[in-house]
């Protein structure tokens, strides 16, 4: 009985009209209505399936009025970032974000904690997450870049990112989620922050005008998604090793960049991490520069690409346990890492100082156990067999 009253409770609250008079409340000259909207407002954003009952019934640009509002309270502000931030996951948010022309310039103050935003410590920490996590939304669509690198947006996230890393280096912790971090709110606040700053440098890393901003701040950028890159939090690592195969890939210019500020050894180094999608990102660069050939390829050689390469294809192997940190990584995910070091191995057998490393490395063998090994489905087979008859 109490749950089927709660969800029907919560079928009212989704009601077009319950959503338009909250959307209303927030413009409301009584405090107390503002705060009691907002509220309500956050309980429901969180539920990626709420948002189209939400948007269309007006909250986005109510919240965006809120933000704006000089005279709105701090708590109901901040509240208010956090619920467009969840929103940020639709297109027809984000088009609405970027067509209001004070709106980013508005969430470039909470993020960089100018004029309004600086009141109370813990609630500029709050703020500072949410529009972290609003314009990392933004950052993931590429078509959104032009505008984030002329509001100075992009730059701005750069130079967080890069302040973030260069703080958290020394740390070097790991927190399996937010609840473990040690301290006060702020602290969560913080890690949670980081975390979407690198999503933000990943996202931005798609396009040349993403990637402009993160070459163009004297490598600081880079430097930090290599600390990210290199380091155990498994979401920054991800996030960074990401960000610098897309910058390495991407020409001549950015993989000089992710070179010079260590980044290609992180990138090399992640090949034999634990977490799958993050050796697909470092798999799929390096075989990236092997294609190029010239100087990236004899870098990459020079890296111990090839060695490393070899080494995650062995741990990646069904009859191998996974490694410390994988361990609730399922079979056809592990398979799907394993696919991705194929491919990369098939175009660094092609590179002929690659080609090289591989054989002293004893890719030959790996590559003949796992092309007639049984717990392997007909297409990782058929890779494994087509690099090692490329090594022939």
């Amino acid at each position: 009985m109490g749950a089927a009253r709660a969800a029907r409770a919560q079928q009212r609250i989704l009601e077009s009209a319950t959503l338009q008079r909250l959307a209303r409340d927030l413009s409301s000259e009584a405090a107390a209505e503002r705060e009691g909207a907002v509220a309500l407002l956050s309980s429901l954003t969180v539920y990626l399936e709420h948002h189209p009952a939400l948007l269309d019934a007006g909250v986005l640009p109510a919240l965006m009025r809120a933000i704006a509002d000089p005279e709105t309270i701090p708590q109901v502000r901040t509240l208010a970032l956090g619920c467009a931030a969840d929103l940020m996951k639709a297109d027809e948010a984000q088009q609405a974000a970027v067509a209001e022309p004070d709106f980013i310039p508005t969430v470039l103050d909470a993020l960089q904690a100018r004029g309004r935003w600086r009141e109370g410590q813990e609630q500029g920490a709050v703020a500072r997450t949410a529009a972290t996590r609003l314009l990392a939304e933004l950052a993931g669509r590429p078509a959104l870049h032009p505008l984030l690198a002329s509001s100075g947006a992009a730059a701005a996230l750069a130079a967080q990112g890069a302040e973030l890393a260069a703080e958290s280096a020394a740390e070097d912790k790991t927190y399996g989620s937010l609840k473990e971090v040690p301290g006060t709110i702020a602290e969560r606040h913080a890690v949670d922050e980081e975390r979407h700053s690198s999503a933000a440098l990943y996202g931005l890393a798609a396009s040349p005008a993403g990637a402009g901003p993160l070459l163009d701040n004297g490598g600081a950028a880079l430097t930090g998604m290599a600390r990210w890159a290199g380091g155990r939090d498994p979401i920054l690592q991800r996030y960074g090793v990401g960000g610098l195969a897309r910058l390495a890939g991407g020409g001549p210019a950015g993989f000089e960049a992710v070179q010079r500020s260590g980044g290609l050894n992180a990138l090399v180094g992640a090949l034999t991490c634990a977490d799958p999608q993050t050796q697909c990102f470092a798999a799929g660069a390096l075989g990236k520069l092997a294609e190029v050939n010239g100087a990236a390829a004899v870098a990459a050689e020079e890296s111990g690409a090839a060695e490393r390469l070899v080494e995650m294809l062995r741990q990646r192997a069904p009859n191998q346990p996974p490694p410390t940190g994988g361990e609730g990584t399922s079979p056809a995910v592990r398979a799907g890492a394993l696919r991705c070091g194929l491919r990369a191995a098939l175009k660094l057998a092609a590179e002929p100082h690659l080609c090289a490393a591989l054989k002293r490395a004893g890719a030959r063998e790996v590559l003949q156990e796992l092309a007639s090994a049984k717990g392997l489905d007909a297409v990782t087979r058929e890779l494994a067999k087509e690099a090692a008859n490329v090594l022939q």
